[in-house]
């Protein structure tokens, strides 16, 4: 059963008085932002007047970004603590709503500056030096010129936004509310246990075979309950994927997404490579947890099983303390908001899924070095191989199957529940290898259970999130001059430059395959402990 959010510890609560003191506070914010939109309207057709005219514009759309921008937080978050709460959904649509209106009435600018030309930059910077600042702006405008439409069809686009947002919303309804899974079996007589989104990754880290197996087929069972409404609604997403792609005249809906941080598609095709090419290291874990846990063919509901006889209860204050002493070499500053103007206070997902990495990579390494006790250095490998599993098996996984569903739909083929169970199974089947026992309908609707697919081409970043970011922690950890300074150089960039550029400046180059290949080799080696402790 979900816990009321009223019985939680505040300290173990998101901020939101942080983010607006009252929901009518957030109300009459998100009033304002929509009352001061004409004032950016005003600028329309005018900024091509002086350069103290462009600034003033460009700060007035930024500055209506970032205050659209905590009112869609504010919304997002409390939706995300209790998706059934009827003021939650509210606020989330009205968010919604907002957002898309902010988004046409700020879709003149680029054009506008586009037409300008890099040349504003060399004019104006003499009488509004404040021009300088939107050099890399300007520079990734004209970048994507050949993609960018008129004003009024950017305005179009960005009302449509609101609409687009239609197949998420419906799955999130659908499987964070909707969806009830048959309670699990305990391997002895007792109650049944109930399965939600929130029990089930404790369920599957049971030590209990029997709890595990039941709990990974009522979850699996629950969403081959709607498959096809799920599968109609993703084909809708991945529709939405393919209009955009040739509205902004991208060579492929891949090209088109990463077009947005300059990604070239080689990445994304070497990244597929190097994981096709290292299955073999996926194999082989799979093997060593089949001899610990004493079975004939380890099954998926294995794979998060304890790898010891027990799993340690920690106190959350002691794991606060670890996790600070890990990232001590770091500093206490926080980082891209602080060295950014608004412009470029966003970063990447491609930029995040590193920094998260990064920061497990350092915390595991202190554990490593400084708990002695078998059964909590266990534990860490447990955790470190979760991860591993989840952006460096599941998600590349993943990416395959979404580059094949977006070139399908692509050409004009349909997509059915049956097709992407079958080939989601297919794929799976290959990463597991011969010794995990494959139940195809129920591994086959793993593609329903991630949201990630709504957010085309999301989910390779995480598997080159996780490379890069073991590259960065290796010259940390290692004690490499400057490698601690390079790292906050890179998350103090936001949005300044490239996220492949200031990945390159920190040490990491993602053009390459070698960062995957030393990230299989991390792997490998976690392998290897397990082998030893085990």
């Amino acid at each position: 059963m979900t816990t009321p959010r009223n019985t939680v510890p505040v300290e173990r609560t998101w901020d939101e008085p942080g983010v607006f003191s009252t929901v009518e506070a957030w109300e009459a914010e998100l009033e304002a932002v929509l009352a001061d939109l004409p004032a950016l309207a005003a600028f329309q057709g005018r900024l091509g007047e002086s350069a103290s005219v462009l600034v003033e514009a460009l700060h007035t759309r930024d500055e209506l970004a970032r205050r659209a921008g905590r009112v869609f937080v504010y919304a997002m978050l409390g939706y995300a603590v209790e998706t059934t709460d009827p003021a939650a959904v509210a606020r989330s649509g009205r968010a919604q709503a907002a957002e898309a209106r902010v988004t046409a009435a700020t879709a003149f600018v680029d054009p506008e500056v586009l037409a300008l030309g890099e040349e504003l930059l060399h004019d104006g910077s003499a009488a509004e030096p404040a021009v300088v600042v939107y050099e890399h702006h300007v520079a990734d405008l004209v970048r994507r010129a050949g993609h960018m439409r008129s004003a009024e069809v950017e305005e179009v686009l960005g009302l449509v936004s609101d609409a687009f947002s239609g197949p998420f919303t419906v799955y999130s309804a659908l499987v964070d509310s909707d969806v009830v899974f048959t309670p699990a079996a305990p391997a002895v007589d007792g109650e049944p246990i109930e399965v939600t989104q929130g029990s089930i990754d404790a369920l599957l880290a049971s030590p209990d075979r029997t709890l595990r197996r039941s709990a990974w087929e009522s979850y699996a069972d629950g969403y081959l309950g709607v498959r096809n409404a799920l599968a109609a609604n993703l084909a809708s997403t991945i529709k939405q994927a393919v209009f955009s792609t040739r509205v902004r005249r991208h060579a492929s809906p891949l090209a088109a997404s990463l077009s947005a941080s300059n990604v070239p598609v080689e990445v994304f095709d070497n990244l597929i490579a190097a994981f096709e090419a290292n299955l073999p290291t996926w194999h082989r874990y799979w093997r060593v947890r089949r001899t610990i846990h004493g079975v004939e063919e380890l099954a998926p509901y294995d794979v998060a099983a304890p790898l010891g006889a027990s799993s340690p209860v920690l106190p959350y204050e002691q794991c606060v303390e670890w996790i600070c002493a890990s990232l001590a070499p770091l500093g206490d500053a926080y980082l891209a908001w602080q060295s950014q103007p608004q412009v470029y206070s966003r970063y990447s997902i491609f930029v995040a899924e590193g920094a998260s990495n990064f920061h497990q990579a350092l915390l595991r390494a202190h554990l490593f070095d400084t708990v002695d006790d078998r059964a909590l250095q266990l534990a860490v490998l447990e955790e470190a191989m979760a991860n591993f599993y989840r952006y460096f098996f599941v998600m590349p996984t993943l990416a395959r199957l979404e580059r094949e569903l977006h070139e399908r739909v692509d050409r004009g083929e349909g997509l059915t529940a049956e097709l992407l169970g079958e080939r989601t199974a297919d794929l799976f089947a290959e990463g597991f290898g011969p010794d995990v026992e494959l139940d195809r309908e129920r591994v086959g609707i793993t593609w329903a259970q991630f949201a990630h697919l709504y957010e085309p081409f999301y989910v390779y970043q995480y598997a080159t999130g996780i490379s890069g970011a073991n590259a960065l922690a290796r010259g940390v950890l290692g004690g490499e001059t400057g490698a601690a300074e390079r790292y906050l150089e890179f998350l103090s960039a936001g949005d300044s430059v490239y996220p492949l550029d200031a990945l390159r400046r920190a040490g990491v180059d993602l053009t390459s395959s070698a960062p995957v290949e030393e990230a299989f080799a991390v792997l490998a080696a976690l392998v290897d402990r397990i082998e030893q402790l085990a």
